[in-house]
């Protein structure tokens, strides 16, 4: 009797274990040119906003412009608009200007008129 129940309990853990740890966002890929990386930089990554945006900016810094835009639209998602010193969690702020990162992607591929939407 002992036996089954801790065996169900074992079951349960490892079940809801594999459970939430499959729901966890994945970093962005990180990709390589000439040597350098672009991407995530390493860390905790938890999916947020911030987190995207981080991605993509190294990812137009890096010329990867179509990753870029899939990482800007995750975070965009999450929080649209535009901000001088968002605040990011306790007393931690960064400028956060995702259209105008976007409207770059798309003026770099020479998508001038999305471009011109997102820089409006």
């Amino acid at each position: 009797m002992q036996w089954d129940k801790k065996l169900i309990a074992i079951t349960l853990i490892i079940f809801f274990t594999t459970i939430l740890f499959s729901c966890a966002d994945k970093p962005c890929p990180v990709l390589k040119r000439l040597d350098k990386s672009y991407g995530w930089p390493g860390g905790y990554f938890q999916g947020d906003w911030e987190d995207y945006y981080i991605c993509a900016r190294s990812y137009n810094k890096g010329g990867f412009y179509d990753e870029a835009v899939l990482a800007l639209d995750k975070a965009i998602k999450q929080r649209d608009k535009d901000q001088w010193r968002a605040r990011t969690y306790g007393m931690h702020f960064v400028d956060y200007f995702p259209h105008r990162e976007k409207g770059y992607s798309y003026f770099q591929k020479g998508l001038y008129e999305k471009a011109k939407i997102e820089l409006k």
